[in-house]
């Protein structure tokens, strides 16, 4: 068998071609063109008890983080919650949309989108986030916030919810 000389194509020696919010593929292995959508970088995803943006100084202020809620019963309604996202790399203009949902199934709960521009300098940190009062939780177990973008799956965070075991008072003697 004769072998071509030569290096082989890496990653880096293949023909880019890049796009406001695509990549155009070429090479010999893949004779046709297809586009890869861009997506932006997930640099924080935050479970919390209150979010918001100071209007003076536009921080965004982040209090009381957790990963785990107890409830002394189930279904239950989790009173404050929040969830604070940053973003870099923001290519274009899109749709950012949070799922909580149920791992494994079973429950799923879309909540409203936000419509995030396009900075001028993509290195930039884009912050969104809100609050959800009720968080509904059907039952004990594993669930998960899903950040989607543009209906495409690109970061999620766990959450798991557990019964507390709660004792009566025991009368003074």
């Amino acid at each position: 068998m004769h072998k071509k000389s030569g290096p082989s194509p890496t990653l880096t020696s293949l023909p880019f071609y890049r796009r406001p919010n695509t990549i155009l593929l070429q090479t010999q292995f893949f004779p046709f063109k297809y586009a890869i959508k861009m997506k932006p970088i997930v640099l924080a995803m935050i479970i919390c008890d209150h979010y918001y943006r100071d209007v003076n100084t536009g921080k965004s202020v982040i209090s009381g983080t957790f990963s785990t809620i107890s409830s002394a019963s189930f279904p239950s309604n989790h009173g404050n919650c929040a969830v604070y996202i940053a973003l870099t790399d923001v290519a274009s203009t899109g749709e950012a949309q949070l799922e909580f949902r149920k791992e494994g199934g079973g429950f799923s709960m879309q909540l409203p989108p936000w419509s995030v521009g396009t900075p001028d300098n993509r290195r930039a940190v884009v912050e969104i986030g809100g609050n959800i009062n009720g968080l509904p939780l059907p039952q004990q177990g594993d669930y998960e916030f899903v950040l989607k973008w543009n209906g495409q799956e690109i970061a999620q965070r766990h959450l798991n919810a557990f019964k507390m075991n709660v004792e009566p008072p025991r009368p003074k003697e």
